[in-house]
């Protein structure tokens, strides 16, 4: 119903949870300082008065590591997604580059894009980089009048016609800027000259002692400096009579500033960096905080805390034992085709065999029904009682009835029949043990009869089997390894409480307390589209279940548990240096080449608002990711209040079918989301009147989110001539004529050169193409003037 403190019981129903806090893995790079009250704080005093299950975990975590900006929020991601350390992993510490394969595994786990809300189920297949590219390719920057003609009037200046005398007598007509740096060079050049002498002599002095090389130098500098020194400050007072170097620099400062030159150097940073890949699309590198954060991903629990029940694995190996005795079957049909004298007598010794195994079960069937007979050959306890601890619990015999699905009822309870089993499980060992060697003895015929007859045909049937057993052989007998340890750990554990987990560094431990009523609640907040249920179906981690799962979980003892969920989580900042989204605090200078929004055109909200998101579900690149949040010593426990072990057997069956499915619960997920990938360990445990279902994968569950400014461009379309008058607004082509006009007055073959004329050839007249500098004309004789 709500969380509560480890130091405070419960007082009342209000969204409070208990967190331990320990150092934090990172921080987001674009994160900064607000002394004012967080939007995530906002947001959970807007709805303390919401307990559903979603607004209260989803408070907690925001309140736990949310950070002070305004304009970010949590998007929590149900369900989480399974993140395999193996993928991201590499030599961190002897600093060596990134593999290809964890940039691009890192790429697409960075460069999501979400609907703009606090509950989602999955990303909305957008990426990133592209979105950020179509932004900025909308984007084209307002040319100021007043700013354009005052540079202009700079310009103007600097190619003004400025005649000088360079020291030869002749004056040269060049301009302002020409005579200004052509000065500027000589005074570097004679500074430079005057360094490399003082080098020089050093070099020269080196060879005397200390003292006298001081003094050699010394004597040197005193006759010589004062020559240079004024040779130098003439160059420099040359430079000063025409413009001082700081005042051509405020020069230089005035013509390189101005808005728009940003767009183009964010275009080339994100072209610079990406990589192309083999199926043709491009991975755009990002950086996490901290670098190592993939040591991050693992599990504190022991292979104690995570080891299956009995029954679980039990479960398992009745599945593989079952097929692996229908797979002897398919031995003996493939031997009744050949008949001859080798292999009649290995039939008839299988067929005695079954024979006694058929007389036993229809014994049983006499006494107990018929169902008692379907759950034996059903059951076969011959691969599981040998690696028990103690023996076979009434427990166990119900987990494999119910595998057996029986039709009818037993005319024995399951407490009889569990007595039967011990009783008599060494004569079903031997029978099978027997039936087991007269399969392989008739296989061994089989396989000697093959190769004298040449049967290939025969052997494409049979290998094929073969090869499964010894497949099945080899899990069962993992599985058998399993069970003796689990068996043993729970005989040891019986009346043990279950442990707690420990914070590891940079995370922070978060404990809340819920009930089935607040899983039945709908939230308050914002969600995507793809989310969410409620009661059952969230509980199966909103996938949809069978009735009988479903009925099970919507039972009047689910109804009233208690669930107490505990983890351990740490934010992982997103660093992308490709990445400036200080662009889009710059449109209100800049134009729109269309209508669509970028962003919405205002800042003007408290926090990330619930209206606010909803006005930027309406734009292209409305938010994206600055970190990550990463779960991992996940602990669901469902308190049963007031029953006994035995009363919640069927609950506790329900939960670790369900925990064993990879489905997961709630917010986590037991499998990756690549289905090829190996499924996550679980484990399910029941003690006294609590069952508890750990999770040993690091689930990431959530992003931080930041708002794209505000897009307060205008369409390019919209703005007419009375408002680019109003705002003082240049149009391209009204620059480039300005500009021209100013290349016009100052250089007269600029109009020559911009529109050359052709030359015109009479039909008459022989065309000859000149003679080029590399090649002389034919035929033509060449005539060396004697100079008069």
């Amino acid at each position: 119903m709500a969380t509560k403190s480890k130091k405070n019981k419960k007082k009342k129903p209000k969204t409070k949870a208990t967190t331990k806090t320990k150092t934090q893995a990172s921080s987001t790079a674009q994160a900064t300082s607000n002394p004012q009250t967080t939007s995530a704080q906002k947001t959970i005093t807007k709805c303390e008065e919401d307990t559903s299950f979603a607004t209260m975990i989803y408070n907690e975590i925001a309140s736990a590591i949310g950070g002070t900006n305004k304009d970010q929020f949590l998007c929590l991601q149900i369900p989480g997604t399974t993140i395999l350390a193996s993928d991201y992993k590499y030599e961190y510490e002897k600093g060596e580059p990134k593999p290809p394969i964890v940039e691009a595994n890192e790429s697409r786990l960075a460069n999501k894009m979400f609907d703009p809300c606090r509950i989602t189920g999955s990303d909305n297949g957008l990426s990133l980089p592209y979105q950020y590219k179509s932004a900025l390719d909308m984007l084209t920057p307002k040319l100021n009048k007043n700013i354009a003609d005052n540079k202009n009037m700079l310009r103007q200046l600097l190619l003004s016609d400025y005649p000088y005398d360079f020291g030869n007598g002749i004056e040269r007509g060049c301009t302002l800027q020409e005579v200004y740096f052509r000065l500027y060079e000589d005074y570097i050049a004679e500074l430079d000259a005057w360094s490399n002498l003082k080098k020089q002599k050093k070099e020269e002095f080196k060879s005397t002692f200390s003292y006298e090389r001081k003094s050699a130098y010394l004597e040197w500098y005193e006759s010589e400096a004062e020559k240079h020194l004024n040779i130098i400050n003439e160059k420099k007072a040359k430079i000063l009579s025409i413009l001082s170097p700081t005042d051509m620099k405020i020069l230089e400062g005035v013509l390189d500033s101005g808005t728009g030159a940003e767009l183009q150097e964010a275009r080339q940073a994100l072209n610079g960096v990406r990589k192309l890949t083999p199926n043709g699309s491009y991975v755009y590198p990002v950086r996490f905080n901290p670098p190592n954060w993939f040591e991050m991903l693992g599990t504190s629990f022991t292979p104690t805390d995570m080891a299956k029940s009995t029954e679980a694995i039990a479960s398992d190996i009745q599945t593989y034992s079952i097929r692996r005795m229908q797979l002897y079957s398919y031995i003996e049909d493939i031997a009744a085709l050949i008949t001859n004298s080798k292999i009649t007598p290995l039939l008839k010794r299988v067929d005695t065999v079954k024979k006694q195994m058929e007389k036993a079960l229809t014994k049983v069937a006499s006494v107990y029904g018929e169902n008692a007979r379907d759950y034996v050959v059903k059951s076969p306890f011959a691969d599981i009682q040998p690696f028990l601890k103690r023996s076979v619990s009434m427990q166990l015999v119900q987990r494999l009835a119910q595998n057996a699905r029986l039709q009818e009822q037993s005319k024995m309870d399951d407490a009889q029949l569990a007595v039967r089993i011990n009783r008599d499980i060494r004569t079903n060992i031997n029978q099978r043990n027997r039936y087991v060697t007269a399969i392989k003895k008739l296989e061994e015929g089989i396989r000697s009869e093959i190769k004298e007859q040449n049967l290939e045909n025969i052997q494409s049937y049979l290998d094929p089997i073969t090869k499964q057993i010894e497949l099945f052989n080899e899990k069962i007998s993992e599985l058998q390894k399993q069970l003796s340890l689990s068996s043993c750990i729970e005989s040891n554990t019986k009346n043990v409480p279950l442990p707690t987990s420990v914070v590891p560094q940079g995370f922070t431990n978060i404990v809340i307390d819920s009930d089935m009523e607040s899983i039945e609640k709908q939230t308050e907040y914002t969600v995507s589209n793809s989310t969410y249920r409620q009661g059952a179906n969230y509980l199966f981690n909103s996938v949809s279940t069978q009735k009988s799962s479903s009925s099970i979980f919507n039972s009047e003892l689910f109804k009233t548990c208690k669930i107490h969920i505990g983890m351990n989580i740490a934010k992982v900042g997103i660093e992308r240096e490709w990445f400036n989204p200080g662009v889009f605090a710059l449109t209100r200078d800049m134009f729109k080449l269309g209508t669509a929004m970028i962003s919405p055109a205002s800042d003007n909200y408290d926090g990330v608002t619930e209206q606010r998101l909803q006005d930027m579900r309406k734009c292209i690149f409305p938010c994206y990711p600055v970190a990550m949040i990463i779960a991992r010593d996940i602990t669901i426990t469902f308190e049963f209040t007031g029953k006994e072990k035995k009363d919640i057997m069927t609950e506790y069956r329900a939960i670790e079918k369900q925990a064993s499915s990879g489905r997961g619960f709630l917010i986590f997920q037991n499998a990756t989301e690549n289905s090829f990938s190996q499924q996550t360990n679980t484990s399910t445990q029941i003690h006294e009147n609590t069952v508890t279902v750990r999770i040993d994968s690091t689930q990431l569950i959530g992003y931080f989110l930041e708002a794209t400014k505000a897009d307060q461009s205008i369409p390019f379309e919209s703005m007419s001539n009375e408002m680019r008058e109003n705002e003082q607004v240049s149009s391209i082509s009204e620059f480039v004529e300005t500009y021209k006009s100013i290349l016009k007055e100052k250089s007269p073959s600029y109009e020559k050169n911009e529109s050359p004329k052709k030359t015109e050839i009479s039909e008459n007249e022989p065309y000859e193409e000149s003679a080029t500098d590399d090649e002389p004309m034919e035929n033509t004789e060449i005539v060396e003037e004697t100079p008069s």
